[in-house]
């Protein structure tokens, strides 16, 4: 995820952006939560493969709070 944020890909160089300038000022915390992600997609990914409905609900809904969530409300400008 990081290498689609190189330096001058954010608001100032693309008006289309909805990446904060705050990824590349805590660049650490954008890398850790990008690596956070990669993490539960393995979980998520083993959580099917098991075919348990109670693994897979818990995560996809660890995914989608600390993987999406997480990292847009604190990375992503918001939509209008």
């Amino acid at each position: 995820l990081p290498s689609h944020f190189p330096p001058d890909t954010g608001l100032n160089h693309n008006k289309e952006s909805q990446a904060k300038p705050i990824i590349w000022e805590k660049w650490d915390d954008f890398t850790s939560a990008s690596e956070r992600l990669v993490d539960l997609g393995t979980g998520l990914k083993a959580a099917f493969s098991s075919e348990d409905e109670a693994q897979i609900s818990t995560a996809v809904k660890q995914m989608g709070e600390e993987g999406c969530r997480a990292c847009h409300s604190k990375f992503r400008i918001k939509k209008n």
